[in-house]
């Protein structure tokens, strides 16, 4: 795993477009997990909004079955927001914390996040692996997105 540089972009919530590049940080470990990135401005400075999802495309069976056995209080406090997004192909968990002038600080918190949820993943994987007949019915009718 290559170490990635998420690029933080500011979102207008009038029209939904990325307008301007905020900042960068450095994900050494897991940044292929996160599927996007970016922030809003409100009164009390950025919050920033981390799409977190899964390292592979599941199969109908393993998209229900992620999202029942993934524990969200595993990722840890300091959140202000921590969800489950069902409009993706694969899981997504959508998580928002407050933004801080220190970017090592930043750096320091996203990555422990994305260390949390490789490991709650990774978890989960190994928890559902002999689960998929208690899922048959998935794997008959496929997941569709909201």
């Amino acid at each position: 795993m290559e170490p990635f540089r998420i690029i933080v972009m500011e979102k207008d919530l009038e029209s939904g477009m990325l307008t301007s590049e905020i900042t960068s940080y450095k994900v050494d470990k897991g940044g292929e997990l996160i599927g996007a990135v970016h922030a809003e401005k409100t009164d009390d400075g950025y919050v920033i909004d981390i799409k977190f999802t899964t390292d592979r495309d599941l199969d109908d069976w393993e998209y229900s079955a992620v999202f029942d056995y993934y524990d969200i209080e595993a990722l840890g406090d300091g959140m202000i927001s921590a969800e489950e997004d069902t409009s993706f192909f694969n899981p997504v968990w959508e998580v928002r914390i407050k933004m801080d002038d220190d970017d090592e600080k930043m750096e320091a918190i996203i990555q422990n996040l994305t260390e949390r949820h490789m490991a709650e993943l990774e978890s989960v994987y190994q928890e559902i692996k002999d689960k998929r007949e208690d899922y048959r019915e998935f794997d008959e009718t496929p997941h569709i997105l909201d």
